[in-house]
């Protein structure tokens, strides 16, 4: 019992650290003492379920605890249910790529056990991710596969879920027709079913829906029938779903007070659960229907924090949009250099976007904006006058000088710091735009390749779309990460490698599998940029030549930091060079490729060959701009 005691208590001390200082609570450290490790891992995870509505936070940290249990002990059947839930977890959470990389992981788990239908609820989800980032052709391509497996199941509840979430789609796309067409389709299987959550789900997006075609009295219909659903079981996030739902509604119809108690309720439950997304949303509604009734001063403090909250959750058109409602609101209340200053914010991140904005109300601003500058500035030197006159005479002038020159440096510190924050939104923004024009043009290439019949020119357009897609993964990297000036390499090379594998259609099979072996290392966007065309280069071949006719086999990506030189290494156990006379008879601009690239960064390459295999080693020196964490 004492050695017992003695490995829970360990343990206790190991999660403190993994969960950033955060202990457990009361009923956590329960069942931490359970000696049964499967047990402890049951009751972890229903009790992260049981508050996942109401407590996100708490519940991606028992998740993660449980998650860590199950790996240690090796309990393989709830390793892929824990990533699902952790995929859940980072979608409501606005984190995208935390929710795609359990997700998929949990993918692979159990299409490896043969499990169709958490194959396709799986499916369903990165459908709902895709169409958060909207990336709407993903989201499509997802959605209807999960509907193909359902109809192959014969699983009419599981139709009615890939039918509603593909309506989701159509939603965001503003297509208000097929949304209704699948929406209703899911509905008219889940009443008869009696499914009633997955009921209010399409009752919901019915009444949007019809609400973006006008038509506000279907909209009301439904979206009061999703409400009382929610309600009677008491689903805490998705009430607040369909408050905000039902608001936007009494919005359009000009009900402002209806408006405002369905924002408010919905805003207060989505604060308690830690939805960011939601709570952004609902904090610029409440603030944008204060300021449609005239009433300024409420509307500000609600806009304010709706600006803290956009830039968490990143979302660019709604910056815009509330920087507008700042610049109007802090018009009407006279405070004209705050006006002009959002207005400023407003039409330099929506370029052509707002370019119709600007306009005679924006001219006004700024000549009140000026004026008020020349009277603080003519103030200033009256009073700076005012002070030499007194350091003529007196000798705590001097003094006096000091400390203003103190405050004034104080407030130029201030100044660069909120420049500094300032550029970085901006370098942010700037790599968000690189990353949607990339993924135009690998959107372009993708449908160019449909009308292509040429092997050879097919073979070379989805490398090139393959090209694209490793620069635009670089820029998502940047605008989602920590620091918008350095890459995780641990991280990109993996997401890049899920990505390739997604691209040859085998992320869902066993036939090739990618091991990774990474330091964790962080490299300035230009270095990283090189080593990613290079890795996609050294990936592509062994996915298109070592493993000819459906043969199986691995693929080992290696990059490392030894005696300050930088190491990459990709390495196959397929055929090799001399059994491939693809590779041999083609273009070889992929390997030319990798030479040029190497030489940019003034390293060495060797190709390794043998009779089962092909490997290519590259290293050079750290380049400056680059630096591992410890």
């Amino acid at each position: 019992m004492k050695k017992t005691l003695l490995k829970t208590l360990a343990f206790l001390f190991s999660f403190s650290a993994f969960s950033q200082n955060t202990l457990p609570e009361s009923s956590e450290k329960n069942i931490l003492l359970l000696d049964n490790t499967l047990l402890k891992i049951r009751k972890l995870y229903t009790l992260a379920e049981s508050i996942n509505n109401t407590d996100i936070g708490r519940a991606k940290r028992i998740f993660h605890l449980s998650y860590h249990i199950a790996k240690e002990n090796n309990h393989p059947e709830w390793i892929p249910k824990i990533e699902f839930n952790l995929g859940n977890v980072g979608a409501n959470l606005s984190q995208p790529d935390s929710a795609l990389y359990y997700y998929n992981r949990a993918l692979y788990a159990f299409q490896k056990q043969n499990n169709l239908k958490w194959e396709a609820k799986i499916f369903g989800r990165i459908c709902w991710v895709y169409n958060y980032l909207g990336n709407f052709d993903k989201a499509l391509l997802y959605g209807f596969r999960a509907l193909t497996i359902y109809q192959k199941l014969n699983d009419p509840i599981g139709i009615a879920k890939a039918n509603s979430d593909l309506a989701s789609v159509f939603f965001s796309q503003n297509n208000s027709e097929e949304a209704i067409n699948y929406a209703q389709k899911a509905y008219d299987e889940q009443k008869q079913s009696n499914i009633l959550r997955d009921l209010s789900t399409s009752a919901q997006i019915l009444g949007d829906a019809w609400m973006l075609s006008g038509n506000f009295q279907k909209a009301l219909a439904f979206l009061n029938e999703s409400l009382k659903i929610r309600r009677l079981f008491n689903y805490d996030t998705d009430i607040a779903l369909s408050l905000n739902s039902r608001a936007n509604v009494y919005k359009k119809k000009r009900q402002y007070i209806a408006a405002l108690a369905d924002y408010k309720e919905s805003l207060r439950i989505a604060q308690n659960s830690g939805i960011y997304w939601l709570t952004a949303s609902v904090t610029g509604s409440i603030g944008h229907i204060y300021t449609m009734m005239g009433k300024y001063r409420e509307a500000l403090p609600y806009l304010i924090e709706n600006e803290k909250l956009l830039k968490k959750t990143f979302r660019s058109q709604q910056a815009v949009d509330n920087y507008k409602l700042l610049a109007e609101t802090y018009g009407q209340l006279n405070k004209y250099d705050s006006a002009f200053y959002f207005q400023k914010k407003a039409s330099f991140i929506g370029d052509s976007l707002l370019n119709a904005q600007k306009n005679i109300q924006f001219s006004s601003l700024k000549t009140q904006y000026e004026s008020e500058q020349k009277e603080t500035q003519i103030a200033l030197q009256n009073k700076q006058l005012s002070e030499d006159r007194i350091k003529l005479w007196t000798l705590s002038s001097f003094l006096g000088l000091m400390i203003i020159g103190g405050l004034m440096l104080f407030r130029l510190i201030r100044t660069l710091r909120q420049r500094n924050k300032e550029k970085e939104y901006l370098i942010r923004e700037i790599h968000h735009r690189v990353k949607n024009n990339l993924q135009v043009l690998s959107s372009l290439l993708h449908l160019q390749s449909k009308y292509i019949k040429d092997k050879a020119a097919l073979e070379a357009i989805r490398e090139s779309e393959n090209r694209v897609e490793a620069m635009g993964l670089i820029h998502q990297k940047l605008y989602m990460g920590i620091n918008p000036g350095t890459v995780d390499m641990n991280d990109y090379l993996k997401n890049l490698g899920i990505s390739l594998l997604d691209s040859f259609g085998l992320l869902t099979t066993e036939q090739v599998t990618i091991n990774y072996k990474l330091d964790p290392i962080y490299l300035d966007v230009d270095t990283a940029m090189i080593i990613g065309l290079i890795v996609n280069e050294l990936l592509t071949n062994s996915l298109k030549y070592a493993f000819p006719e459906g043969r199986t086999g691995e693929i080992e990506l290696s990059f490392c930091e030894e005696n300050g030189k930088l190491c990459l290494q990709v390495k196959d156990n397929g055929i090799g060079s001399a059994k491939a006379p693809e590779l041999n008879n083609g273009t070889a601009f992929g390997l030319n490729l990798v030479k040029i690239l190497s030489k940019k960064l003034k390293g060495d390459s060797k190709i390794i060959e043998t009779t089962e295999g092909y490997s290519t080693f590259l290293q050079f020196e750290k380049v400056l701009g680059n630096r591992s964490t410890n």
